[in-house]
């Protein structure tokens, strides 16, 4: 796995590591050349050289339109996180990015999910993250984000599956569907802060859903 810090001129530069299980702590190294600043800022997932710390800001965070089904959790390319160094120069991640969470119900188990925003945020692109007041800011993108199992692989009924999407203000009249048929409608205000933003980190529960016509007698 690797993830990206950056160095004393902004520049990110990746460190991996070989861990293969999932771990509270693990070690990364890196084989390039590298000057820490003061306080370190992180990144996860690396994407590659292409983000930049300035003035605090950490640019190109991004969050596809079309993810990858995983029951039970979300796509791992489109899980950004954040960490800060302390003291004793370890580095702690926070998730930045919230997460769409649906059960499938009924007998019947969609080939693709969509969730959709009616508001003006964008969900999917890219964004920003500030370092300094924690706020998120997405650019280009889209309202809306489709999810697909991977080839060879299909929905489960009773299974949980996790969109990410881009937290943020702007959220209304949100829509899950199954294969184009809208099985959940919800008003952003009921999962927003009393500014109507969408919390960095918060999970957003949707509970069991499933075809109209295929609910439980």
């Amino acid at each position: 796995d690797k993830i990206s810090l950056f160095n004393n001129e902004g520049n990110s530069v990746a460190f991996s590591t070989d861990i293969t299980e999932p771990a509270a702590v693990a070690k990364f190294t890196n084989t390039a050349e590298y000057t820490a600043p003061e306080t370190i800022y992180a990144v996860y997932p690396d994407r590659g050289g292409v983000q930049k710390l300035t003035d605090g800001i950490i640019n190109n965070f991004r969050i596809a339109g079309g993810q990858t089904a995983v029951a039970g959790s979300f796509d791992p390319a489109y899980g950004s996180a954040v960490g800060v160094s302390d003291v004793n120069g370890n580095i702690t991640f926070k998730s930045i990015n919230s997460l769409i969470k649906f059960t499938i119900g009924g007998k019947k188990a969609p080939a693709k999910v969509t969730f959709t925003n009616g508001g003006a945020r964008n969900i999917a692109g890219l964004f920003t993250y500030d370092t300094i007041t924690g706020a998120v800011n997405s650019g280009d993108g889209a309202k809306a984000i489709s999810l697909t199992p991977a080839a060879g692989d299909a929905f489960e009924v009773g299974e949980t599956y996790y969109i990410a999407v881009i937290p943020g203000g702007n959220f209304a009249n949100m829509t899950l569907d199954f294969d184009g048929t809208v099985v959940r409608t919800v008003e952003g205000a009921k999962y927003a802060d009393e500014t109507n933003d969408f919390l960095v980190g918060k999970i957003i529960n949707l509970g069991t859903v499933a075809f109209p016509d295929d609910e439980p007698e």
